[in-house]
């Protein structure tokens, strides 16, 4: 048979496949929980069915139909010991353990060999220590013992399904009246979290923040705004978009790409996650390369724009600098980026501010470099050296900037005396919007036409979009 493919344009819709690892977690928080739960999209695999199996197993009731599952949970109420049969399931395993052991008794996993050598990792070392024994056979573990509360201290290299094993034990008594002492939100600095509070002030309710991907959610918590991007909108034009903001050198541009970006809100409530993917729907690699280069250019005219925009800016956000910068600077065509050099440095260093040094602990000779912002409780001391002597030796030769400039390195240092934080990073990145929103003067004539600060906490910043 002879099949002949022509080119064209992609179009249609494609349901994509069930996250597994997302679906295992679902049945088992059915299972621990009260009353009946029914969850869609399960796609039923030999791994599936080993959990629906275990649910089984430590009281609860589970029925596939098609590629949706109906359990009747315990309410947190586990079937003492019992055998649990994980076939090759590796997170049915590690979820299902923590658990099972909340009843006492002894609890029987059992598996395939291939399973079984994969093993139970680090549950093996923190159980031992909470008094429950482990023991093994070619196809099955064992564990004997009562999980109890207390603390259980993981690397931050192990797989998330022993932390989620674990989490999934913290929802069910006795470790349920722990939870109220537990934060209840996103874990981020105090003073973002401070601002992105204020926001519920500051910022209008149908007004959507631009921000980094990575405190989205926080937004969503504290400031209960729409955001640009978040957790699950972290790729593709949300991700594009954010970081060509905050990356760029050119605050025109920036202003420009965010009031052209919201004119695809019009009419919508009042800016959904689909927004963003519309600036680059039908549009190939050249395309949408010409798009930011003709937004980027000074000729084209200002775009009006859909509602009230705004932009945080935060020192957190300043260590994420060389992946904001590779996406900021993104060729569509060529599928590069290019990122800025940062540089965090926990090795000890001292700085003279009057003499424009920075001395660190392993070199006995001091980096003069081209500037040195200090963040403190009262604000931030921020010296220019470079822009400093050119501005105090306006008639300086050629011969005079060079062996001025020659003399210091361009590099620029960070230093948070409030957590101890200490960067250094290139001109490219200390050039970007982020950080002159950051750090800068925000009536410098070029960022005020096209930002104006709303709020400032030393270490974040709120700007609406003019």
């Amino acid at each position: 048979m002879t099949v002949t493919i022509y080119p064209g344009r992609a179009a249609g819709t494609a349901a994509a496949p069930p996250s597994k690892s997302c679906a295992h977690r679902m049945l088992l928080c059915g299972a621990l929980a009260e009353g009946e739960s029914v969850i869609e999209g399960i796609a039923p695999s030999q791994d599936m069915l080993a959990t629906v199996d275990c649910i089984r197993a430590i009281g609860g009731a589970c029925r596939l139909e098609g590629d949706t599952a109906c359990i009747t949970g315990t309410g947190g109420h586990i079937r003492p010991g019992g055998t649990y049969p994980c076939r090759e399931s590796g997170s049915t395993l590690r979820f299902c353990i923590p658990p099972a052991l909340l009843s006492g008794g002894s609890a029987v996993f059992t598996g395939t060999p291939r399973l079984m050598e994969r093993g139970v990792g680090i549950y093996e070392t923190i159980l031992a220590q909470k008094g429950i024994s482990v023991s093994r056979t070619r196809d099955a573990v064992t564990f004997s013992g009562r999980l109890t509360p207390g603390d259980y201290t993981l690397r931050g290299d192990v797989s998330s399904q022993f932390v989620t094993g674990l989490l999934l034990a913290l929802l069910v008594a006795p470790f349920v009246n722990i939870i109220p002492a537990m934060s209840q939100g996103p874990m981020i600095n105090r003073r973002h979290a401070e601002m992105l509070s204020r926001a519920q002030t500051v910022v209008p309710k149908d007004a959507t923040l631009w921000l980094w991907w990575d405190w989205g959610y926080a937004a969503h918590h504290f400031a209960h705004r729409l955001t640009i991007a978040d957790g699950a909108r972290n790729a593709g034009a949300p991700l594009y978009l954010s970081a060509a903001v905050l990356g760029t050198d050119n605050p025109r541009f920036a202003r420009q790409l965010i009031r052209y970006t919201s004119q695809f809100a019009q009419g919508r409530d009042p800016f959904d996650e689909e927004v963003a993917s519309e600036v680059f729907a039908g549009l190939d690699a050249q395309q949408a390369q010409d798009l930011m280069d003709k937004l980027r250019s000074p000729e084209t005219a200002l775009v009006e724009g859909e509602g009230r925009q705004f932009v945080t800016v935060s020192f957190e956000m300043l260590r994420l600098g060389f992946w904001i910068s590779n996406f900021g600077n993104w060729d569509f065509v060529t599928r590069q980026g290019e990122g800025a050099a940062l540089s965090i440095l926990p090795q000890a260093v001292a700085y003279n501010l009057d003499k424009g040094e920075v001395l660190l602990d392993d070199s006995a000779t001091p980096i003069r470099p081209a500037s040195i912002s200090v963040f403190e409780e009262t604000g931030v001391t921020r010296r220019d050296y470079i822009q400093q002597w050119f501005d105090s030796h306006p008639r300086a030769t050629a011969a005079q900037r060079q062996e001025f400039l020659s003399g210091r390195r361009n590099v620029h240092f960070f230093f948070n005396r409030i957590t101890d934080e200490k960067l250094a990073m290139d001109a490219n990145l200390y050039n970007s919007l982020m950080v002159r929103l950051l750090v800068g003067n925000p009536q410098d004539p070029a960022i005020s036409p096209y930002f104006k600060l709303v709020y400032d906490n030393v270490f974040c910043r709120i700007y609406e979009v003019l």
